[in-house]
């Protein structure tokens, strides 16, 4: 009776649900492992499972490892080779009732759920923006009045015959490259939060990623909010999604400056928002504390405010999608649940402490990222020179300004210029002077024919031809693209003679 009641839960189950002994024979195989793989439970039982579902082969050394150690893992989001556009969390755990030795798998089917994660997700990008863009306008002004200040006031003294020694005048362009600088480094962090992407695991510091935060916050956080970070000395280096990250940590600043200012009923704004970076072992305590700390060492970032706290019944709710404590129109309640994901898919976990009245401490554990031989130091050296070259490259841009610059630039190193405003007229130039035209520059979004367009209509012309991609849109699913139709390279807009040269003599093949 008690066998039939228990097969009757696995069958019923919509996870796939299989069972393999010691020997990896397989032992059990459900309705749902039936649906997913086509193959009947009468033609999988007794055979080995690799046989049978060769997709497994990939997880050997889980299952071995787990089989062996007598530990259960979860794998998440993982994408089958024999399927198309389905994602599954993958659970392996040891079978230990009544002497059997053996090991269960369970594979659940959380694709749709994925598809809504990722909507929710992008919707909380857009109002992370929406609550940045007020500050982030106020900082491009300043930025262009550093620009255009300097700029005239050069101008007008060189117009006036002043005297002007070469020093002053390095000054000046000196404050209007920072102040570009600074406009490109805002424009990328914007591009980087807003963009939809596919989630890339790579060593991330999280000493950047809160230095990141800070930097874009300065125009747009509250000036009545003092923002302390106390960094770690070493890089607190973590395996995650570089994007993601960023949207954490924003998420989890935004929250703290709200509750020290617009969530205020006194309208008395301010406070101190402070951002800890620690390392951490997980002891036994912590763990009892923490049952989901499952490794060893972990990074703690907490991010603490002197706002409005919260009630132990409001807390509880905090990390529910669309559950806000902020007046009606100030909040969707999606930041805290998509901070909660990300946190959780990153194998780490969140908590919060938090009284009335007194602020909030949130803190995220990550797993200590450990990478053999220590922390590889990537410097940057700069250019002691600018890369000179010669023949004839066609500039082929839709702006003005930007064709002029990329023309005189080019000039400027030894190179002979054709310009075209568009790309129809770019591939009739090209059509004219193949023979002639070491290599193409060109712009990806225009109108009239589009940069993809026009390679394609000049490779057909010359199948050989050299082209640089330039384009302001980051190096992103567009981009490779056409850089899979043989585009040699790519070049992210605003450019420098410096860069643009480097680029042009590569893709020339010097």
């Amino acid at each position: 009776m008690i066998d039939e009641v228990c097969n009757n839960i696995i069958e019923s189950m919509p996870s796939m649900l299989i069972a393999v002994d010691g020997e990896n024979i397989i032992t059990q195989w459900n309705g749902a492992a039936h649906r997913l793989t086509e193959i009947d439970p009468v033609d999988a039982v007794g055979h080995y499972l690799y046989d049978i579902a060769p997709f497994f082969s990939k997880y050997s050394s889980q299952i071995e490892g787990n089989h062996r150690q007598q530990i259960s893992s979860t794998l998440y989001r993982e994408q089958l080779t024999h399927d198309n556009g389905h994602f599954y969390d993958i659970t392996f755990f040891p079978l230990v009732a009544n002497g059997i030795d053996g090991l269960a798998i369970r594979l659940d089917d959380i694709t749709e759920l994925d598809r809504k994660e990722q909507q929710l997700r992008q919707a909380q990008k857009m109002e992370s923006i929406g609550t940045l863009a007020g500050g982030l306008a106020h900082d491009f002004n300043n930025v262009l009045t550093a620009i255009l200040g300097n700029l005239s006031l050069l101008q007008y003294r060189l117009r006036a015959n002043q005297e002007l020694p070469m020093t002053e005048i390095f000054d000046y362009l000196q404050r209007m490259q920072e102040a570009g600088q600074r406009a490109v480094d805002m424009v990328r962090q914007l591009l980087t939060l807003s963009r939809r992407h596919q989630i890339e695991l790579v060593p991330v510091d999280l000493n950047l990623t809160m230095k990141h935060v800070r930097k874009l916050g300065e125009s747009t956080f509250d000036k009545s909010v003092r923002v302390i970070l106390y960094p770690t000395e070493c890089p607190a280096l973590v395996m995650a999604d570089t994007t993601e990250m960023e949207q954490v940590a924003l998420n989890l600043c935004i929250n703290g400056i709200h509750a020290m200012t617009i969530m205020r009923e006194d309208g008395l704004w301010g406070g101190t928002l402070t951002i800890a970076i620690d390392k951490l072992e997980a002891d036994t305590h912590f763990k009892q504390e923490h049952p989901e700390a499952v490794g060893s060492l972990y990074w703690k970032l907490s991010v603490t405010d002197t706002g409005v706290g919260m009630d132990p019944n409001t807390a509880a709710k905090i990390f529910d999608p669309f559950f806000t404590t902020k007046g009606q129109g100030k909040g969707t309640g999606l930041g805290l649940a998509m901070v909660y994901s990300i946190v959780k898919q990153q194998h780490g976990f969140i908590d919060v402490y938090s009284e009335k009245g007194n602020g909030s401490t949130f803190s995220v554990y990550l797993p200590v990222l450990v990478r053999e031989g220590g922390t590889e130091a990537v410097t940057a050296t700069a250019l002691s020179t600018i890369t000179r070259g010669s023949g004839l490259i066609l500039v082929v841009d839709d702006d003005e300004l930007v064709r002029t610059m990329a023309k005189n630039i080019l000039e400027t190193v030894g190179y002979t210029v054709l310009i075209a405003e568009d790309g129809s007229i770019g591939v009739e130039k090209y059509r004219q002077h193949c023979a002639d035209i070491k290599a193409v520059l060109l712009d990806m979004a225009m109108p009239v024919m589009s940069g993809r367009e026009s390679f394609i209509e000049m490779k057909k012309i010359n199948p050989e031809v050299k082209v640089l991609l330039a384009s302001g849109f980051r190096k992103d699913e567009r981009v490779e693209d056409i850089l899979g139709l043989g585009v040699k390279d790519f070049l992210q807009k605003p450019y420098t003679i410096a860069s643009l040269a480097v680029a042009i003599k590569k893709v020339i093949g010097g």
